[in-house]
């Protein structure tokens, strides 16, 4: 699978990033239905974002 590597936005934080990406509808009908993304916060940090259906 595709992992999406993401940097903040300037002013944006994890929260909010978290809070948008579980806002994001699942397509049922063809998947996948889970989402992985790799956040990038500076060079040595990072923030792994697994969102999952519950089907």
């Amino acid at each position: 699978f595709a992992l999406d590597v993401d940097q903040l936005a300037a002013g944006e934080t994890v929260e909010r990033y978290v809070d948008q990406e579980v806002q994001q509808p699942f397509d049922l009908q063809h998947g996948p239905l889970l989402r992985v993304r790799l956040l990038k916060l500076s060079e040595q940090e990072h923030v792994l974002v697994l969102t999952q259906h519950h089907i």
